[in-house]
């Protein structure tokens, strides 16, 4: 019994509920705090954490973007006719113009531009998906019976080197990787139904699982050659169906004006072997503040697109005119 004026001494069981309650508010916290971080952050906008592979193509692991650029009529429409002006675009978020309405895409404006300068009809098939990496954007090979297009375009980011990984049924975006894609990664020693559920529903737990399976890849290195044979690949079809393949080499934004990728060596080396244009965009950008056409550090505002989309505009006609 408890004297006057003196107070109980917590039991075990109360210490216990204290810990426990202290623990899930932390873990909340944790969570909000990693939810705010993550939608404000260029990461967020590539790929959302517990993206679920849908299929794969060769081996690489595709998934399905929430809002494609293009959907099955776009394509019935282009192979049923053999008039068009075709262009058809490989790319990821950059190209595919996040926080951007589709008729503000470069691609879009391109094709206003064009339409309005040819007579036949232009048709601009954006085949981007937000996070994808140059082997992604090559396995369009399952569209590839359906288009016969005279330009391909291939937008490439520094990052275009990386594999995803599969971790129980979500892609994880670090690193590099065997060829199956696959790799075994759990944030806490749990159960793996468990693990599937939080990776699901918990911002926090699909970053702390990134976070081990980038630890156990820091000593792979960068593998250049990934990225060739996809490129390589892509340009064989665009030849096989009589189209010229471009890349875009996309700066960086976080400088004062835009800045080339040290990636662009290697990509023109690349380019002179296989006879392909490779465009430094920030030569298109020259003189222009990355305040003025920058989102984030990779990506373009409406301004930037449209300063794409006149300048390409004007190298297809410039080609069609040789």
């Amino acid at each position: 019994m408890t004297a006057p004026g003196r107070r109980a001494l917590p039991t075990a069981a109360s210490k216990l509920l204290i810990v426990v309650v202290a623990t899930l508010a932390t873990l909340l916290a944790a969570e909000i705090a990693t939810r705010l971080v993550y939608s404000r952050s260029d990461l967020g906008r590539l790929i959302s954490f517990g993206s679920a592979p849908t299929r794969t193509v060769d081996g690489v692991v595709l998934w399905d973007s929430e809002d494609l650029r293009y959907d099955r009529s776009d394509l019935r429409r282009v192979a049923q006719r053999a008039d068009t002006f075709t262009v058809v675009g490989l790319g990821d978020s950059i190209m595919y113009g996040i926080e951007l309405p589709k008729s503000d895409t470069y691609l879009e404006q391109a094709r206003d531009i064009l339409q309005r300068r040819l007579e036949q009809p232009v048709e601009m098939i954006n085949l981007a998906v937000r996070g994808y990496n140059t082997a992604q954007e090559d396995a369009v090979k399952e569209l590839a019976p359906q288009l016969q297009p005279d330009f391909v375009i291939v937008h490439w980011w520094g990052d275009d080197a990386r594999r995803y990984r599969v971790v129980g049924n979500h892609v994880m975006d670090f690193g590099d990787v065997g060829p199956d894609g696959h790799v075994a990664g759990q944030a806490l020693p749990i159960p793996a139904w468990l693990s599937e559920r939080l990776l699901m529903y918990s911002r926090l737990y699909a970053l702390l699982t990134q976070l081990l399976v980038a630890r156990h890849q820091q000593s792979q290195p960068y593998d250049w050659a990934y990225v060739e044979t996809a490129l390589a690949d892509i340009h064989n079809r665009a030849q096989r169906s009589g189209a010229k393949m471009v890349i875009l080499a996309s700066p960086s934004l976080s400088g004062p004006t835009p800045e080339a990728l040290p990636e662009l060596v290697e990509l023109r080396r690349f380019g002179t072997a296989h006879g392909i244009d490779v465009i430094d965009l920030s030569e298109w950008f020259s003189g222009v503040p990355a305040t003025e056409v920058a989102l984030d550090s990779c990506h373009f505002n409406a301004k930037g697109h449209a300063i794409i989309a006149a300048r390409l505009a004007e190298y297809m006609l410039a080609d069609r005119s040789r």
